[in-house]
């Protein structure tokens, strides 16, 4: 059993809505590869707003995070924002959001309803990013 928390992931310097002419599609990915689009922020940025659960805290390993959207081994989590070809299964560019390094005191404020856990990374490169910043931030939701 564990804690349900709500990320909101922000992603900056998203890729063209073409590949050479193309239509293509930009998202968050979650298991079964199907991408989920963000809500458009300004600077060319998308927010992707995603439940993970967080399991309890043992001594000595990391929180480890479960959800639809969260991939790869336990102390090792992460979010895959992905790129292709509208409707074709190759990606052309796959960034992956680490899950590492939240606190467990994170996780207890952001359980409070109006919180969150933010993080802001840029998609222009491939591979493993580190979140801008300070990393994940509690946050207050904005207000819809």
């Amino acid at each position: 059993m564990g804690e349900i928390v709500q990320l909101r992931l922000v992603a900056e310097d998203v890729p063209p809505a073409t590949i050479d002419g193309r239509p293509a599609e930009f998202g968050l990915q979650n298991r079964r590869g199907e991408l989920f689009p963000g809500t458009p922020q300004e600077n060319n940025a998308l927010a992707f707003i995603v439940s993970v659960t967080i399991g309890q805290p043992v001594e000595g390993r990391p929180l480890d995070v479960a959800g639809p959207f969260v991939h790869g081994t336990p102390g090792g989590r992460f979010l895959y924002l992905s790129y292709r070809e509208a409707g074709a299964s190759a990606w052309v560019r796959r960034t992956k959001v680490p899950l590492t390094g939240l606190a467990w005191e994170q996780i207890e404020a952001a359980l409070q309803p109006e919180m969150e856990l933010v993080g802001r990374v840029s998609v222009a490169r491939t591979g493993t990013v580190r979140l801008l910043g300070d990393g994940w931030l509690v946050q207050r939701r904005p207000i819809a």
